[in-house]
């Protein structure tokens, strides 16, 4: 009894360590490391080769830090003495740190700006000056400022750049386009709106943004729409110089949506799916005009439709009773016979000298159906029996190989099929053998007729090995065991090898 009672402490003492343990080394790793890997908007800031690059001149380091995604982290800009910045314009070779939720540094990144050569943040005269002695002396700058200076990107610094410099300081500003000409929001979404200030040559490509209606929708300083009542509101971009802008139209609404309005069902065919967007997924429900047509339930966050039992056009309703309804509108019609081919695909793989009958869910009143074949030595024969149920039987007859369209078309009018066939013919000279440990290697011949590129595979890759080398399977014999090596044809089919290794004293 005592002998029992003190496995099951020392047992209870043995779990609670484990738990313990596993606890910390879930608290440590969440410690050191980000929930979201840092994330720019694309046409923005890049990270790479641990540098931030394509940083526009001009850009404070408040307005830098906005164009960061991450979460439970924070970002400080230090100098090369690993002083914090906070006031003044980021600059070429200050260093961006990101710290997790327990202040150690998870990331270390150098600022590159573009253009910015004397590192000020800014692109003047004095850039243009120092990029031009460099250029003429022929001398070489540190790794970053080349980065900074390579404006057209070519991973030279040459006169191309000095041309973009200058004409970046003689030129204004021509048009501003935004990635988006209207946004459709529900309360709580939110999107960031990407600006871009044209002529090429302006390096400074941040942008001033405004909401006419902040009740509506707020945008931040980094152009992220968000959404915060229903309404509209106008976003302007407007460069620095308060010359031009560029704005979008924010319309929030809470109205129950559907990821598209209509569709095609067929007529004793499958379901299909349509994502539902709504700011409350429960009580919502939906109804369908014609039943026959088709039927609908709500599954989660999607509206399942199913196909009637009749062709013809119903209204899917889906209803909400806080944000009203959508609609979705339904056309049935007789399976096409493009789609629903059981057991026969688009491109089928078939061997030579074979029959094939496959089925296909129709609807009813199919008229004649005839087939029109490509090639007659690859499919020598194609047709249909219609059968009482409504379902139809696919007849193939295939010859040599080879590819051959087979067309089917329907004499009501229902959508044809074209359909791909494709006759190969996959063999090897012969499928088994016994080998001895770390034997010879065995070669065995392949007949490839049409099944594409050869690949092949052991089961048991410390038994034996195998390669395909000028349609030959070469088999390595390794270890004693057995296994099956399967040849398969990129294109079409599959043969098996199968290939027993015995030990030296033959077991």
């Amino acid at each position: 009894m005592k002998k029992n009672i003190k496995l099951i402490i020392i047992s209870l003492i043995l779990m609670i360590l484990i738990i313990t343990v596993t606890a910390i080394f879930i608290i440590v790793r969440k410690s050191f490391s980000l929930d979201d890997d840092i994330k720019f908007t694309t046409e923005v800031y890049k990270i790479e080769d641990n540098y931030i690059k394509d940083i526009s001149p001009n850009t404070t380091i408040e307005l830098f830090k906005d164009y960061f995604d991450i979460s439970d982290c924070t970002i400080k800009v230090v100098n090369e003495n690993n002083e914090e910045i906070n006031t003044d314009f980021i600059y070429t070779g200050s260093i961006t740190k990101v710290y997790n939720n327990q202040n150690n540094v998870a990331y270390t990144y150098e600022n590159i700006i573009t253009g910015d050569i004397t590192n000020d943040g800014l692109v003047t005269e004095e850039d243009l000056n120092l990029l031009s002695q460099t250029i003429i002396e022929n001398t070489s700058l540190s790794q970053t400022k080349s980065i900074a200076a390579d404006l057209n990107k070519d991973n030279e610094v040459k006169i191309n750049d000095l041309t973009l410099i200058e004409e970046y300081l003689n030129s204004g500003y021509n048009t501003i386009t935004l990635n988006k000409e209207e946004l459709n929001f529900m309360t709580g979404e939110k999107e960031r709106i990407i600006s871009k200030l044209n002529p090429s040559s302006v390096l400074n490509q941040n942008v001033i943004w405004t909401s006419s209606n902040e009740n509506v929708a707020k945008v931040s300083p980094t152009g992220i729409v968000t959404a915060y009542e229903e309404g509209t509101a106008t976003i302007t971009a407007t460069t620095p110089d308060s010359k031009l802008s560029s704005s979008l139209n924010v319309i929030v609404d809470n109205t129950i949506r559907l990821s598209s309005n209509s569709g095609k069902v067929y007529v004793g065919g499958d379901s299909i799916e349509v994502d539902i967007k709504s700011l409350d997924y429960n009580n919502i429900s939906c109804s369908s005009s014609v039943p026959a047509a088709a039927t609908c339930e709500i599954k989660g966050k999607k509206l399942n439709i199913k196909p009637g039992t009749n062709y013809g056009t119903t209204t899917i309703t889906v209803t909400s009773p806080e944000y009203g309804e959508a609609q979705y509108n339904v056309e049935s019609i007789y399976t096409s016979l493009n789609v629903y081919l059981q057991g026969f695909s688009h491109v089928a793989c078939l061997a030579p000298q074979t029959g094939y009958g496959g089925g296909l869910v129709s609807g009813f009143s199919f008229g004649t159906i005839t087939a029109n074949i490509s090639e007659r030595t690859v499919v020598k024969n194609a047709g249909t029996t219609t059968l009482s149920n409504g379902r139809i039987i696919i007849n193939i007859e295939t010859g040599i190989p080879g590819d051959s369209d087979v067309t089917f078309t329907e004499s009501n009018g229902h959508s044809s099929s074209k359909n791909t066939v494709y006759v190969y013919r996959l063999a090897l000279s012969s499928t088994s053998s016994t080998a001895q440990e770390n034997g010879q290697e065995i070669e065995v011949d392949i007949i490839n007729e049409n099944a594409g590129d050869l690949t092949c595979v052991s089961s048991n890759p410390t038994s034996a090995t195998c390669e395909i080398q000028n349609n030959k399977l070469i088999l390595t014999p390794l270890e004693r065991g057995e296994s099956s090596i399967t040849v398969q044809g990129l294109k079409c089919g599959s043969v098996v090898y199968r290939l027993i290794v015995e030990g030296s004293d033959g077991g």
